[in-house]
């Protein structure tokens, strides 16, 4: 049986090919997984960074990786995406902080455009592969899906954004 306490937590900012791992600091997190049609976000808050990290995470930061869990248990990545703002201040006179708001996948969510007609008998995974080589370009990587990969009679056509598809 695995301990369920004592908890985890890391935090490393990328920037390009390096990363800064800020696990050593006090961080505080909420991520919100969507079930609708919407980007998954992270709202990260850093205390008391030195002004040097602290700018070097906002001229530099990219991209941050969260994992969380307990230290002899579960511990993995339950959020990985874009960073889109950061934003500073104090809390009192000895505390400050660094928040790191970022979204997953909203670069494809947003921007990813599909023009493709597929012949008529074309299965459900052709017009997944479709949607995936335009979403492909903006990091996304392929999830499973359940259920099956049926037929279509007619020649499906998929145009516009790709949140219309």
């Amino acid at each position: 049986m695995t301990d369920q306490y004592l908890r985890k937590v890391s935090l490393i900012v990328t920037t390009g090919s390096d990363g800064i791992d800020l696990s050593n600091f006090r961080i505080v997190f909420t991520t919100t997984q969507m079930d609708a049609e919407a980007p998954n976000t992270a709202a990260i808050r850093i205390f008391n960074l030195s002004d040097a990290t602290a700018k070097q995470v906002k001229d530099e930061g990219q991209r941050v990786v969260l994992q969380a869990g307990y230290q002899n248990g579960n511990f993995g990545v339950i959020f990985e995406g874009s960073i889109k703002q950061f934003r500073s201040g104090r809390l009192n006179a000895t505390d400050k902080f660094l928040d790191v708001l970022a979204a997953d996948g909203d670069q494809a969510y947003n921007f990813a455009c599909v023009n493709k007609s597929l012949k008529a008998g074309s299965k459900l995974q052709d017009q997944v592969d479709a949607i995936l080589q335009e979403t492909g370009k903006f990091d996304v990587e392929k999830g499973s899906r359940d259920g099956r990969d049926t037929s279509s009679r007619k020649g499906p056509v998929r145009h516009g954004p790709r949140t219309s598809q």
